[in-house]
């Protein structure tokens, strides 16, 4: 049987982790066994910490008052071929995808010709995000909620929202996908 299928290299990789956004700092941190698990800050959640959690599974409320959270990030938008202002509307997702997918491509020194034959390919974002949540809940609590917009849907956009944004700002033009599985 002959294959048609076409050929796909994976040249780069890059993440932000809680701890670090260094891919090698990251594995050196799991065979250390250095873990970066926290008391959830008092701010992170909409409620007080000690009221969303339970000490057994329940809808809305979490187990454990410790996560795994990116508390260092900040998002430098140079480089990225999109408007200042459309970037500082996004949720904080994209900002992170947008970091993670630049330095990806940075390392793998992805020359001009071959952008428009390099795509972008992302695993589904975890719901809900800060963005979606402080949207949804004014739209749902507020006594008179103002008007939703087009920028409201995109900076809540999730499904396959980063992936395109992320392929547009770093013109890649073979592709963008979000894969749920």
């Amino acid at each position: 049987m002959i294959s048609h299928a076409p050929h796909i290299a994976v040249v780069s990789m890059a993440g932000i982790f809680p701890g670090t956004s260094d891919n090698q700092r990251f594995i050196t941190h799991i065979l250390e066994k250095k873990q970066h698990i926290i008391q959830v800050p008092a701010h992170r959640w909409v409620a007080p910490v000690n009221k969303m959690v339970g000490a057994s599974v329940c809808p809305d409320r979490a187990v454990s008052d410790r996560a795994g959270l990116i508390t260092d990030f900040h998002f430098d938008p140079t480089g990225l071929d999109m408007d200042d202002a459309f970037l500082s509307m996004l949720d904080p997702v994209h900002h992170l995808v947008l970091t993670a997918g630049q330095t990806a491509c940075r390392e793998c020194h992805l020359p001009k010709d071959l952008k428009q034959r390099t795509g972008v390919i992302l695993a589904a974002i975890a719901l809900p995000t800060d963005t979606a949540s402080a949207f949804s809940r004014e739209l749902l609590c507020a006594r008179n909620p103002r008007p939703t917009s087009p920028s409201d849907a995109l900076a809540c956009a999730m499904v396959s929202g980063p992936a395109a944004i992320l392929a547009r700002a770093l013109r890649l033009t073979a592709g963008s996908y979000t894969l749920d599985a």
